[in-house]
């Protein structure tokens, strides 16, 4: 939305891209301090909302696209230009508006795919500490199986040292 004083920066064809980046971070935050359900629930109030004024705004554009084709009197030409030009800059506001709420509920499903994927994570950590743990227990099997394996061993090579100290 414009408002006499301020200028959106502007770039051939439309607005700047920091424009839209700026309306998109802004839109992230609405309604943040409420439930995630209530938030969802107002956001999509928002949206509907303005598809509604989006729709009636599109059909006042092409009317007023269709009588200017059909205006043949110069000066209602140039009436219909100039409401043509409000018509697309109000337009252009409402999708702004859009923007700012969808981002609004991309900020929400970005939230809960964090919170899925940490949940997910705790999961993977808490598998990967019960395989530890199994490792650890299987390990512990494995020294008791290996354990008399082991001393034999040990005593064996006692032995053939001890031997190869007499031969000496």
């Amino acid at each position: 939305v414009t408002t006499p004083g301020i200028k959106l920066p502007r770039k051939e064809g439309g607005l700047d891209d920091s424009v839209f980046i700026a309306v998109k971070e802004i839109g992230r935050d609405l309604y943040r301090s409420l439930p995630t359900e209530e938030r969802i629930q107002k956001l999509e109030i928002m949206l509907e909302k303005l598809q509604y004024e989006i729709d009636q705004e599109l059909e006042s554009n092409n009317s007023l696209i269709r009588e200017k084709k059909e205006a043949s009197d110069t000066r209602k030409k140039r009436q219909l230009a100039a409401a043509l030009a409000k018509s697309g800059e109000r337009l252009q506001a409402l999708t702004l508006l859009m923007i700012h709420y969808k981002a609004g509920i991309e900020d929400i499903e970005a939230l809960e795919n964090s919170a899925l994927e940490l949940g997910s994570r705790k999961e993977d950590k808490e598998e990967e500490d019960n395989n530890l743990v199994e490792e650890t227990d299987n390990e512990d099997e494995a020294t008791l199986v290996m354990a008399p394996v082991l001393e034999t061993l040990l005593k064996e090579e006692e032995r053939l040292e001890s031997q190869n100290a007499s031969v000496d």
